[in-house]
């Protein structure tokens, strides 16, 4: 039973399903118990006690597994899918702060979360890593909302107003400043990692063209991220999952074609970049992924029937 447990716990997704996990352990220990007491002959009494004792094993077996998670999470600081299943709580104060400074970069970031757990999921990566990676990738835009089109209300753009390389250097910042807000809330390494390297070393194209149209001699690098590159399934895929998020939203039509033209041009793109060459991904995955987020982004797309006017008297 405690080998079945530890293979059942790696699909954790709620308190809900530790409780569960608590009973059928339990219910199992109790019959393998009921098995071996009757073979050996035991008597009435210490047959009941000891399929009591099993029956307890479970509950007591919960609560020490989640003592001793949250102990050797503290000590050695690793992450386990509790840890996310507590940073997914959308009531985390990062999130709350996103939500309020950043609401439109805080609906991409929840989109980009659900993406990215689907997508995980369907390839056997860690889904509630790419749920919460997802969650917190843009929590740097915080800093300074207004540099980001999401958030951009009224049609004023003040990159409009600004030379392109520092409009880049803005944009770049959020990198960082995503970073130093997960590190000072103690966000797991996994995390840190994916809001590190959401963007990779991909090229800011809108500003370098800017910039082209302005200066005779322009450096392709100054127009890159910092980067590093995407270095799990992870974090390549909520780098994917947040470029197609965002270009989908320019199709003025939700049809699955042309969907899929937008995300199969961004993982194009991605892949010419070199922007996946360290992720770990063979292309079947990839183009599970990629048949995962035509699925996913369509759905969200669907044009809602028209209903007749309601008129208020």
């Amino acid at each position: 039973s405690g080998i079945y447990g530890a293979v059942l716990s790696r699909k954790l997704r709620s308190m809900n399903d530790l409780i569960k996990m608590g009973i059928f352990i339990s219910i199992l220990t109790m019959f393998f118990t009921l098995g071996n007491e009757l073979l050996t002959g035991t008597k009435t009494l210490k047959l009941f006690y000891h399929i009591a004792s099993a029956l307890a094993n479970g509950g007591i077996s919960i609560v020490v597994l989640v003592g001793l998670l949250v102990l050797f999470e503290r000590i050695f600081h690793i992450s386990t899918n509790f840890t996310y299943l507590e940073l997914s709580n959308l009531n985390h104060p990062l999130l709350r702060d996103l939500s309020i400074k950043a609401p439109g970069t805080y609906h991409h970031s929840i989109m980009v979360g659900n993406l990215g757990e689907a997508a995980a999921e369907a390839i056997g990566a860690n889904d509630m890593l790419a749920r919460v990676g997802g969650y917190f990738h843009d929590i740097g835009k915080m800093e300074r909302p207004e540099y980001f089109i999401e958030n951009q209300e009224g049609g004023f753009n003040p990159h409009d107003e600004l030379p392109p390389k520092l409009s880049v250097a803005i944009l770049k910042s959020h990198v960082s400043e995503g970073v130093e807000l997960g590190k000072k809330h103690h966000l797991p390494e996994p995390i840190i990692k994916i809001i590190l390297e959401h963007h990779g070393t991909s090229l800011i194209k809108p500003f370098f063209e800017k910039a082209r149209d302005i200066y005779d001699t322009v450096q392709e690098e100054d127009f890159r991220y910092d980067g590093p590159v995407p270095s799990s399934k992870e974090s390549a895929i909520i780098m994917l999952a947040d470029s197609v998020e965002a270009a989908v939203k320019s199709v003025e039509t939700s049809g699955e074609e042309e969907v899929r033209k937008v995300v199969e041009k961004i993982f194009e793109i991605k892949m010419k970049e070199n922007q996946l060459d360290n992720a770990g991904l063979s292309i079947t995955e990839l183009k599970t992924i990629m048949d995962v987020f035509v699925k996913r982004l369509k759905a969200a797309r669907h044009k809602r029937t028209s209903y007749p006017r309601v008129e208020l008297k």
